[in-house]
């Protein structure tokens, strides 16, 4: 088993005794991709790794398909097995960083080990809020859904007319 220098050293030769087993149907620049994030490589230092052109962007389209989602997913839980990490000893240790900061009065570090532990928790996650509608905007949705893509195409590019009404007496 590799020391946790190795798998976390950027050098090509420690890389490589580690590089993704299972890549599946990944092409071989989306295997080098996976590898160069699962080492700690930002999307772009990592698309320009795996010989992308367009680093600025491939990164973040790469990481919408799901083969690549999944194989980081594996890639980073192989390395958390190979180093003994659990969601809770993690967390333990921070919370261990910060008796030490509060014990060398350091507030500062405090904080930011208590943002870690927030983030880690999902409390910086946004709140998914649900709206249901009633009566007539539920029925005036149910319509639009029923719509095909072509109908709402025709909708949308529809002239609009803006007109003021007046009250007509009898």
């Amino acid at each position: 088993m590799p020391n946790k220098k190795s798998l976390l050293s950027p050098e090509p030769a420690a890389r490589q005794a580690l590089a993704p087993s299972d890549v599946g149907d990944l092409t071989p620049k989306q295997a080098a991709y996976v590898d160069a994030r699962a080492y700690g490589m930002t999307k772009k230092d990592a698309a320009a790794a795996a010989g992308y052109a367009d680093i600025n962007f491939e990164g973040n389209k790469l990481e919408k398909l799901p083969k690549i989602t999944q194989a980081l997913i594996s890639e980073r839980a192989k390395t958390a097995h190979m180093l003994g990490l659990t969601r809770e000893k993690v967390l333990q240790g921070i919370l261990d960083a910060i008796d030490s900061a509060k014990i060398i009065s350091d507030p500062a570090v405090e904080i930011m080990g208590w943002k870690e532990i927030a983030k880690i928790c999902g409390f910086y996650a946004p709140e998914v809020k649900k709206v249901e509608l009633s009566g007539p905007a539920a029925k005036v949705l149910d319509r639009m859904q029923q719509l095909s893509d072509e109908e709402l195409l025709r909708i949308h590019e529809a002239e609009v007319v803006d007109v003021q009404a007046r009250e007509v007496d009898e």
